[in-house]
C-alpha cells in the first residue's frame, strides 16, 4: 500500500513549507495537494497557478479538485503543465457534468486520470462507460473539504464493492482512501484491499511531521 501526503493549505508559503519536509523523506514520491475553490466545500485553497513557483525536487503530484467543473482546473493546469510535476487529476464527481470529457482532457497530457466520491456518494455514482479509462478512485472517508475528521468506518462496505468491482471487471485501478486516516487504521484498510491512501491532519498536527511520515511509510509497506 502506498502513501500520500496530503497538503491543505490558502498559503502558498506553508505548501512550500510541507513539500520541503516531503523532500526530504526517502519514501514519499507523491503528494496529494487539495484545491478547493469555494463553491463545492467552503474553504478556498491554493490554486493550480500558484504552486509553479514551488520547488518538487524529485516528487510528483496528485491535484485532488475539490471543485466545481474539475475540468476549468484541468484547463488551468494544462497552460502551465511544465511547471508541475502531475501525476494524476482527481477530480469530484458530485459536480462534475461530463465525467467522459473530464477523463479525455486530462489523459491527454498523459497525466492518470481519477475519480472521487464523497462520504455519501454510492460507486454507483461513476458513469459505466469512464471505468476502462480510470487509474484511480478515492473514497472520501469523511465529509470532503475539512481535515481532522473520524474515519467513518461504513466506508469500508463502499471499499469492498469497489475491490469486488475492479476484480469481477479485471480492472487495474488503484483504490485511495483519504480523509481520517490514522496509523491505527492502516492494516485494517490493508485487509480490504486498499492501494493507496491519504494523511494530511495525522501528519501535519503531530509533534513531528517527518516522523510521523516514517511511521505511516513503515506501515503501509508492511
Amino acid at each position: 500500500m502506498q502513501f500520500y501526503p496530503g497538503i491543505l493549505s490558502d498559503s502558498v508559503s506553508v505548501v512550500a513549507d510541507r513539500l520541503a519536509v516531503l523532500k526530504e523523506q526517502a519514501g514519499v514520491t507523491v503528494a496529494h495537494i487539495d484545491i478547493m475553490d469555494g463553491w463545492l466545500v467552503d474553504d478556498i485553497t491554493v490554486a493550480p497557478l500558484d504552486l509553479v513557483e514551488l520547488d518538487f525536487g524529485d516528487l510528483r503530484c496528485d491535484l485532488h479538485l475539490m471543485v466545481d467543473e474539475p475540468i476549468d482546473f484541468v484547463l488551468e493546469a494544462q497552460a502551465i503543465k511544465e511547471f508541475l510535476p502531475i501525476r494524476t487529476m482527481i477530480g469530484q464527481v458530485e459536480h462534475m457534468s461530463f465525467q467522459k470529457s473530464f477523463i479525455e482532457e486530462v489523459k491527454v497530457h498523459n497525466w492518470q486520470a481519477g475519480l472521487s466520491l464523497n462520504l455519501h456518494t454510492p460507486v454507483s455514482a461513476i458513469d459505466d462507460e469512464v471505468w476502462p479509462h480510470l487509474s484511480l478512485v478515492q473514497i472520501m472517508g469523511v465529509e470532503m473539504g475539512k481535515s481532522g475528521q473520524v474515519f467513518q468506518p461504513a466506508v469500508l462496505d463502499k471499499i469492498n464493492e469497489l475491490r469486488l468491482k475492479a476484480e469481477t471487471q479485471h480492472l487495474s485501478l488503484e483504490i485511495c482512501v483519504d480523509g481520517g486516516v490514522k496509523l491505527d487504521l492502516l492494516p485494517q484498510l490493508q485487509e480490504h484491499g486498499v492501494s493507496s491512501v491519504v494523511a494530511t491532519s495525522a501528519v501535519w498536527q503531530s509533534p513531528d511531521p517527518a516522523v510521523a511520515i516514517e511511521e505511516f511509510i513503515k506501515i503501509s509497506e508492511g
